[in-house]
């Protein structure tokens, strides 16, 4: 996966104050809440509880709106707002809702790893 240079400088400004460790403490910790989060995404959506959809559409969207991934943060605030309508969203949107966590879980990672070199 290609990391975009600019967009990691961006959300190191404007939410981290530019602090590679505070980025890294909260990367961390959205990592290691993550596999909970996706469990009860899937666990609401396989239950059809809208209530819980709501509540962990919420979350998800604001944890991802801190590292400016865009697609996570507008489509779990499309799932979360249709809930509040009652409505549960199609087993396409939940695939592709799904697919972007683990894509921002694999860029997290490998900024993390030292896969990606942050001067650079």
């Amino acid at each position: 996966m290609t990391i975009d240079r600019a967009a990691l400088a961006a959300v190191l400004a404007e939410n981290f104050a530019g602090e590679w460790d505070i980025f890294k403490e909260t990367a961390t910790c959205f990592l290691d809440s993550l596999k909970e989060n996706i469990k009860t995404f899937k666990l609401a959506f396989a239950t059809q509880d809208v209530e819980a959809m709501v509540r962990i559409s919420h979350r998800i969207k604001g944890e991802a709106s801190l590292f400016h991934k865009p697609s996570v943060h507008l489509k779990f605030g499309e799932i979360e707002a249709n809930a509040r309508k009652g409505m549960m969203p199609s087993r396409l949107t939940f695939d592709e809702a799904e697919k972007d966590l683990f894509a921002l879980d694999t860029e997290l990672r490998e900024v993390l790893s030292g896969q990606f070199n942050q001067s650079a």
